[in-house]
């Protein structure tokens, strides 16, 4: 006995299997059941649902005509092996069948060689028997804008559902509707499974070759150009392993999936490689020391040291309670070392000779060589830098004999960077030592050049001697001497800058004037004043081959020579000529716009220079004239003016 409730859901199953037959009857919405009734009450609704005479199955089937109509072909209870994905979208699918899956494709290369542009069609269609895979079409039309000599690759993707030979109807190119090229026809043999495998393929031997295979194509092959993970599943094989990274380093070459199994072997040594090269690394901060783990600043290129040559301070002594670095850039690249250093428990002799670099170049020479001799010259890498520096602070003391040991060596280095300077430090000490510049050829750095050059110039100082007149020149022949009687009291008390006062001097008579000869290979005269101006004050002038130097008639200790287009000057002793070091000078400029101000201080090197004008600033560009003060605790003191160097 079948109960009214039962018939009722019979019936209503039978209409809605008829009605919706692409939809589970046990699955369609109560909701549209009812509003599909409905809607039959009131036919002006009727146009919202509709129905197949013999169930919507029927569209499904006269789909299916037309895809076979066309060549293609419906499977059937066929499973979907993959789903492929490009760009984030569904491209296409891998199926299933008895009779194994083929994925294959296709690329047409097309070049242009002529010299005009070349706008093209390309037919494309894929092989009989094919699927078309990865958004791929089975036929498609290709319009292509091709330039003078150019090549193009066009790419299409499908696949073999079954075994048999397939025709491949050829490529085709075409322009304003005329053929222009066709490739040949092609037939493929499609098989269930290889019958031969091309053991020159990477994709094929990585997986069906050999352990001994692989490692022959790996060594005889570039291993840049293999795709390398597809082997990763063999070195779970501890012995493959090794051979494989032993192999690797022969050649030269860190993969970072193969090294990776270090960790599942429990290599250490191995470890170490894989972590160095990880993510790991790079969060672990700029120094770190550990057993599996070493990161350092400069091997991981987070940090380098920076040479600064020429870098010129303004200041040679502390101004207020801190030190202050004026170069910015130098100021960043201390700062960056001092936070690299502050990552180790402490320092090694490679950090200690860093940082004396970076004390030096701060002038801060008292502190760069107490460090320098608490560095062992056995622990130093980097041996070349250590004993330039070693060089460098024994000249800077005067201990001429140490820096020449430390020199000599390196006079023909063959690296030129080193070898210039060395001969420069070398020629450095011959000069302090009264014997003369080696003057050694080769490429110069700015500073060097200046000094060789300042060498050449025609120079003239002059300078008052008790009651004589010294002069003390370079490259010069004759020689006038002017005289000037002035009051310097006046002269002084209206400007500081004395020197100035002396141009008004070119436009009136002097009081007296003196031809003298200068002797060849001499650079010194002494001349004695006039025995009735002796008790004058008076401006001297000095003239010779267009150079031109003034002094008063004042007490002078120091004999100077300024070399004006250098921006350089040597200081002597009056009584020997020998070189003064350690003497201090200080510096005023005059700027464009009439104001004075101080513009750096330091004291001569060991041959008695100084180059008064270098700054790494670009307040040179608007000096007019500098005001020099000389000072010396045993030769006194002396002023001199002088104008900035011609840029």
């Amino acid at each position: 006995v079948v109960n009214y409730d039962e018939q009722v859901m019979q019936a209503n199953h039978a209409i809605v299997s008829s009605l919706f037959s692409a939809t589970n009857d046990f699955e369609c919405p109560a909701e549209d059941v009812f509003e599909f009734y409905a809607s039959m009450a009131n036919p002006a609704k009727m146009h919202k649902f509709g129905y197949a005479p013999r169930g919507n199955i029927e569209l499904i089937n006269n789909l299916a005509r037309v895809v076979t109509d066309r060549g293609g072909e419906v499977m059937m209870e066929t499973e979907v092996k993959a789903i492929k994905v490009e760009n984030g979208r569904a491209s296409g699918v891998i199926l299933s069948t008895g009779n194994g899956d083929v994925d294959v494709d296709a690329q047409v290369v097309i070049s242009n060689p002529s010299s005009s542009r070349r706008k093209l069609d390309v037919l494309l269609q894929i092989p009989q028997g094919s699927m078309p895979v990865q958004s791929s079409q089975s036929s498609q039309s290709v319009y292509l804008a091709l330039e003078p000599f150019a090549t193009t690759t066009l790419e299409y993707f499908f696949y073999f559902p079954r075994p048999g030979a397939q025709a491949h109807f050829p490529v085709h190119v075409a322009e304003n509707g005329e053929l222009l090229a066709a490739a040949q026809p092609f037939v493929f043999q499609v098989v269930e499974s290889l019958r031969e495998s091309d053991r020159s393929s990477w994709d094929i031997l990585s997986q069906q070759g050999s352990d001994e295979e692989v490692l022959a194509f790996l060594a005889s092959e570039n291993i840049h150009r293999l795709q390398l993970d597809k082997m990763a599943w063999r070195l779970k094989d501890k012995k493959f392993f090794g051979k494989v990274v032993a192999l690797f380093k022969r050649r030269h070459v860190y993969d970072h999936t193969s090294w990776s199994y270090s960790l599942y072997h429990d290599e250490p040594a191995l470890i170490r490689d894989y972590l160095q090269h990880s993510e790991l690394a790079e969060r672990c901060g700029k120094v770190l020391v550990s057993p599996l783990l070493d990161v350092e600043a400069v091997a991981r290129q987070s940090y380098q040291h920076l040479e600064y040559r020429p870098l010129i301070n303004s200041r040679v002594h502390q101004l207020g309670k801190e030190r202050q670095i004026q170069n910015s850039r130098l100021h960043q690249q201390y700062h960056a070392l001092l936070e690299q250093l502050c990552y180790k428990a402490e320092l090694d002799d490679n950090d200690r000779l860093a940082v004396v670099y970076y004390l030096l170049v701060q002038d801060r020479v008292g502190q760069a060589s107490k460090l320098f001799a608490a560095i062992d010259p056995q622990a130093i890498s980097t041996t070349i830098q250590y004993h330039y520096l070693a060089a460098y602070l024994a000249y800077s003391r005067q201990d001429f004999q140490l820096a020449a040991d430390h020199s000599k060596p390196y006079v023909d280095y063959p690296v030129q960077k080193w070898r210039q300077r060395f001969q420069e430090l070398v020629s450095q000490l011959d000069e302090a030592q009264g014997r003369g510049g080696s003057g050694q050829p080769g490429e110069e750095d700015q500073l060097a050049s200046q000094t060789r050059l300042a060498q050449q110039e025609a120079t003239l100082q002059c300078s008052i001697k008790g009651k004589d007149i010294e002069i003390h020149y370079q490259n010069l022949e004759l020689l006038q001497i002017n005289y000037y009687l002035m009051d310097i009291e006046l002269l002084f008390s209206r400007s500081p800058f004395m020197g100035q006062v002396t141009g008004q001097f070119g436009h009136i008579m002097p009081n007296r004037s003196d031809q003298l000869s200068l002797a060849p290979g001499s650079s010194q005269l002494r001349h004695p004043l006039p025995a009735d101006y002796l008790s004058a004050n008076m401006m001297v002038e000095a003239k010779a081959q267009g150079v031109k130097e003034s002094c008063t008639y004042l007490s002078h200790q120091l004999a100077i020579q300024l070399s004006e287009n250098y921006g350089q000057l040597q200081v002597n002793d009056q009584q020997d000529n020998h070189p003064l070091a350690l003497v201090y000078v200080k510096v005023y400029a005059r700027m464009d716009d009439g104001t004075v101000r101080f513009y750096k201080d330091g004291y001569t090197d060991p041959r008695g220079r100084f180059d008064y004008s270098s700054l790494s600033t670009t307040e040179l560009d608007q000096v007019e004239r500098f005001a020099i003060l000389l000072m010396s605790e045993e030769h006194g003191a002396a002023i001199r003016e002088v104008r900035p160097p011609k840029r």
